[in-house]
C-alpha cells in the first residue's frame, strides 16, 4: 500500500501547485454620487486611489450609469451608479 500513495504523491503536488485563491472584488451600488462616495473613501485610508470612471450613456427616458473602480489600501472596489 505505501508504494500506491507514492506513486499519487506527484500528481498532488502538481494540483497543489495550480490552484491560487481568486481575488474577490467587492461591488457597491447607489442610487447617485458614487464617484464623490469614492472620492470621500480614498480621503479615509492610506495607499488608496481613484481607477477610473466610466459613464455608460443610455436612451430617454432612463438615466445613465456611471462605473468608478477605485482602491482602498491596496483593496479594489467598483462601485456602480
Amino acid at each position: 500500500m505505501v508504494e500506491s500513495h507514492q506513486e499519487y504523491r506527484p500528481a498532488l503536488r502538481k494540483r497543489k501547485e495550480k490552484t491560487h485563491m481568486q481575488k474577490i472584488v467587492p461591488h457597491l451600488w447607489y442610487d447617485k454620487e458614487a464617484k464623490e462616495a469614492a472620492r470621500f473613501y480614498i480621503g479615509l485610508f492610506e495607499q488608496s486611489k481613484l481607477v477610473y470612471t466610466n459613464v455608460i450613456k443610455n436612451p430617454p427616458p432612463y438615466d445613465d450609469a456611471e462605473i468608478v473602480s477605485f482602491e482602498l489600501a491596496g483593496q479594489q472596489f467598483i462601485e456602480k451608479v
